[in-house]
């Protein structure tokens, strides 16, 4: 987890928990109300982004980002009576920890369905659909789109896979350079078919091939790759205050992951609806909410292996 978090962890013996800062990269750029350049670790780009989303007007996401991975959520269980908790995560989709933590959900929620397909091998990598300008960024949106649909009629030999859309704000042009990375079904074979297809109107670039001797181990290293070599966290937009408003408006109904083919089904939203009721620990009976607090305010409790509201 990033420094913020860490403190959250040290309320008593921990567990091992994943590191999602290991899927972020070691130095992010993005760009201050003033257009300058800065260059720092995740957590600076944590704080910078809830500064920006605060000085657009969108207090409500800040207030949730800053208290991410700070608190935690007891629970309330209704047959033992006992007060389990977990960390608190604010599941905006704008918030760097919640941004890679969604991401390897949603690849652990979809696993049986890429394994299926990852019997043939997956490729990833990116196609650049080109730029826009700044202000018009739902039209670059629309154009990137249009050019995808037709890429995907003309392969309609890509039986199954998924794209992830990225948006990187060019402070010297002052454009948006748009690019979606795919992770499909298939061999590097397929990435020259699809070059031949793009005449001109886009790029490939940055492929990996990943052989089928075993799904389950060719779909982990896949998808672990693809986070962190194509699922870049937006910083450039959104620790920008005087871009983020036409981001959050331009990607309101529309999802970052999204699959066709035979994964056309497959979608990366915060898929709240798709996770499972918390059971209690303790007893394994049906909990609610009951309350959210400090971390000094919970301790460890091995057995059964979980934090407990504190007494």
């Amino acid at each position: 987890m990033m420094s913020g978090n860490a403190a959250v962890y040290e309320v008593s013996a921990r567990p091992k928990r994943v590191d999602y800062n290991n899927f972020l990269p070691k130095t992010l750029v993005h760009y201050s109300s003033t257009k300058v350049p800065l260059v720092g670790n995740s957590e600076q780009v944590f704080l910078t982004a809830a500064w920006a989303l605060g000085d657009a007007g969108y207090y409500k996401i800040q207030k949730a980002m800053e208290e991410c991975g700070q608190k935690f959520v007891v629970w309330e269980c209704s047959n033992c009576g006992h007060h389990p908790a977990t960390v608190f995560h604010c599941d905006q989709r704008l918030c760097p920890r919640c941004y890679y933590r969604q991401l390897l959900r949603f690849f652990r929620v979809h696993q049986s369905e890429f394994e299926e397909q990852a019997k043939c091998g997956l490729t990833s990598f990116t196609i650049k659909w080109g730029s826009c300008e700044e202000g018009i960024l739902r039209d670059g949106l629309e154009d990137a789109q249009s050019k995808h649909k037709r890429l995907m009629k003309l392969m309609w030999r890509l039986r199954a896979g998924i794209y992830h859309r990225e948006f990187r704000y060019d402070s010297e042009r002052n454009c948006y350079h748009i690019d979606y990375h795919y992770l499909v079904a298939g061999k590097q074979s397929m990435v020259l078919m699809i070059s031949s297809c793009l005449e001109g109107v886009g790029f490939v670039t940055n492929w990996k091939y990943f052989d089928s001797y075993s799904p389950s181990i060719t779909y982990s290293s896949a998808y672990r790759h693809f986070i962190q070599e194509h699922c870049q966290y937006p910083s450039s937009v959104v620790c920008h205050s005087e871009l983020i408003a036409e981001y959050i408006l331009t990607l309101k109904n529309h999802k970052l992951i999204q699959g066709f083919g035979e994964l056309y089904q497959v979608s990366g939203g915060l898929m709240r609806g798709k996770r499972a009721q918390f059971l209690c620990p303790f007893c394994a009976g049906e909990t609610h909410v009951y309350m959210v607090v400090a971390p000094d305010r919970v301790v460890w409790r091995a057995p059964p292996g979980c934090y407990e509201l504190e007494k």
